[in-house]
This record gives structure tokens, sequence and C-alpha cells, in this order.
């Protein structure tokens, strides 16, 4: 079960796949890497789950039905497998490792309902409890409109990043106060394979609108709001958690500004956040002695570089690095290697399930009647987990 957790974690960060126009399968492998930024007991325990995960996603198109699979792999083992088959009828048939060798057959739009039913059943199965079951259902929320992305995407270059910066571009242009388009040379040495970038400009009210908006999105990732909540976060000598950060972000005084730079693909090579003077707030007193550490004060802003590399056929590695300006620290790295990927080999069902007709209830006691098979599958998920994330999240879970 919590290799579901950490599955659904992950997911929440990721783009949506980019998918190819072959017939043959193509892989998308993400790796993700903790920087030196943060700092604490919290930033162990953040690292060591980086470390130890990566996602695996596979799609194969075939003449009568196309074929998804998302893996999550644990230490270099797949630990949890979802497989679903899209047939030309628009008809779901859907393997997952908790329900071992039973097959669900149902409708597109049913599978986030499915995914929550499935939280519900490891609620009642004392698996879940509390404030983990609430989190986890947000986060099978967001893993079915995942899969449903995945399912709509035909556009090779649709995604090819790591990390999903879509909806806070949104939110930024959203805000913008005033936003500029400037053309610039294929040599220019500003930002070198940039062809052309928006300047956008954010009044203070606009900049803590547009913190407070990306901090709900972070906060909706479990791990994370733990740690944002814990105090057990640092940058420096400086305690880092969300209420600091929207208070911090709130008594900035003085206009923000964003450069974005874009490829001729149109595509995101650099974007830059430029905050106000750190410095001159140390001794404001709405901030009543919030900055402790001068070195934290020297933050400028944030940069969020990404690399892309192109291969023959189907290959591409994308590799996006989130720095911390003014201290030179990195905070986070994410790795995108899209290559041909190994044919998916559906196995043979013990017993299919025909679900389309049934509502949220008879869904819910249909797997509420596989309650062994889960329950087995979920407590072996407990005990192939990494050492730290099992650490981290053994009390949210009340079988132990």
């Amino acid at each position: 079960m919590k290799r579901l957790l950490i599955g659904l974690l992950i997911l929440a960060l990721l783009l949506p796949i980019a998918v190819s126009a072959e017939t043959g399968p193509v892989a998308y492998m993400y790796t993700f890497e903790a920087g030196d930024a943060l700092e604490g007991e919290g930033a162990t325990i953040l690292q060591e789950l980086l470390d130890a995960i990566q996602i695996r996603m596979t799609r194969q198109n075939g003449k009568e039905e196309n074929l998804y699979q998302i893996e999550l792999i644990s230490e270099g083992k797949s630990a949890f497998t979802l497989l679903v088959q899209d047939s030309a009828n628009g008809e779901y048939s859907l393997t997952c490792s908790l329900l071992g060798k039973n097959r669900l057959k149902l409708e597109k739009e049913q599978i986030t309902d499915f995914l929550r039913t499935l939280v519900q059943v490891l609620a009642d199965l004392n698996v879940l409890k509390g404030e983990s079951l609430a989190k986890i259902d947000g986060l099978a929320v967001r893993a079915g409109n995942l899969l449903s992305r995945l399912e709509r995407s035909n556009d090779d270059d649709m995604s090819l990043d790591g990390l999903d910066l879509t909806p806070y571009l949104m939110v930024l242009t959203k805000y913008a106060t005033q936003a500029e388009h400037v053309e610039m040379p294929a040599d220019n040495e500003i930002c070198p394979g940039a062809v052309g970038a928006w300047h956008y400009q954010l009044a203070e009210e606009d900049l803590s609108a547009l913190v407070d908006s990306a901090l709900n999105k972070l906060m909706s990732i479990p791990v994370i709001n733990d740690e944002l909540k814990s105090g057990r976060l640092r940058i420096g000598k400086q305690i880092i958690t969300d209420s600091f950060i929207r208070t911090l972000f709130g008594a900035m005084h003085g206009d923000t500004t964003l450069d974005l730079y874009e490829d001729d693909r149109g595509q995101m090579v650099q974007m830059i956040l430029h905050i106000p003077d750190l410095v001159s707030l140390m001794n404001k007193p709405e901030l009543n002695g919030l900055i402790t550490d001068p070195n934290f004060a020297r933050i400028s802003g944030i940069s969020i570089t990404i690399d892309r590399i192109r291969g023959e056929g189907v290959a591409l590695t994308s590799d996006t690095q989130i720095q911390i300006l003014g201290i030179d620290r990195k905070l986070m790295g994410v790795r995108l290697d899209r290559m041909a990927g190994e044919k998916i080999v559906v196995k043979e069902a013990k017993k299919t399930y025909e679900v389309g007709e049934l509502n949220s209830q008879e869904l819910w006691d249909l797997l509420k009647s596989m309650w062994s098979t889960i329950l087995f599958h979920a407590a072996d998920f407990v005990l192939d987990l990494p050492r730290c994330v099992f650490d981290l999240i053994i009390g949210k879970f009340s079988l132990f």
C-alpha cells in the first residue's frame, strides 16, 4: 500500500506523458534528484525518498487497442504496476498489482472513481485512516486525471520535461501585471538555445496570489505537506515552513519580474524569477524578526533550466534543474529519458469483472469482496518499500 502512496505522490509531480505515433512501445523513465539547498531532518527524508523512487510509463499503440502501463520502481525493482487496455469501443480493461490476477472492465470516465473507491476499501480494511485517507483520496483523483491525459495525448512533443510547470505558468500569466515578448538571435549569450523571451512583471498583490497558488499545489502532496509544517526543513539556518513562506512573500515590497525563454519549438528553455531584495526586509516591523539567517537574505530568486538532447528515433533526454539564485544552491532535479520500450505482455486474468454499469456503491461492494487479495498485496507492498519511506509514513497506517 505504501508503494501506492509514493507512486501517487510522484505522479502528482509529473507532466502528462508525450506519446509517439509509432506502433512500437515507447517508455518514459523519470528519475529524481534532491539538491543541496534544503537541510535538516526533513531534507534527509526527502533526499532518501527521491533517490529510491523512479517512475516508468509505457504506451504501446496497436491496431485494435492501445496499452498504457505505469510502474513504480523502488530501488531498481518494479514495485507497483497499473496496466490499462484501451479498446476501440471505448472500454478500459484494467489490472493492478493490488488486485492480483483479477481484471476489471470499465468505462473510461470510471477510472478516477475506481481509484477513489479502492482507497475507500483500504480505509474500510483499516489500512488507511484519518488524515492519511483524505490525502490519498486527493492523490487518487490526480492519478486518474494523469491516466486520462495519457490516453488523450497524441502530440509527440506535447510534454518533454520532468515537472509539470504548465499550471504555474497559467497562474503566472493570469496574475502578471505586464507581459512583453522579445525575439532573440539564436547565437545569443543570455540564454543559449533560446530564440524568444517573455518578460512578466508582478505587482506585490499579484506575487502573493501566485505564491499562494503554487504553495497550495505543493501542500496537496502528503510528504511535502508534512515536512513544510514540521519545522524540520532549513535553508542554511533559516527554518522553512509554509507559514514562513506565506508571511515572507506577503511582506515583500517592490515588483517581481520573471523571464521565460523559449526555443524554436516554443518550448521553455529557462525561467528566471527575480524577487525583491530580502536584506531590506530583515528589519521591517511587520516581519518581526522572521528572517533569522543573514545568508538566507541573499536569495534573489529561482531559476528553472531545461536541457533537452534528442537521439535517433524516439530517444530523448530532458534534464530539469531548479536553482535558488543568490546562494547558488540546487533545490531539485528531474530527468526524463524517453526510449523504445519493452513490449507490454498482457497476462491472462483469472477472473474478469464487468463493472461498466456499476455505480460507486456497487463498485465499492465488488472491491470489498476482494478484501483478502487487496489486503495481502497491500501488506506485501509495505515490506518492499525503502526503509526511509517505511519510517516516514509507518505511523499513518493502523496495521502497525
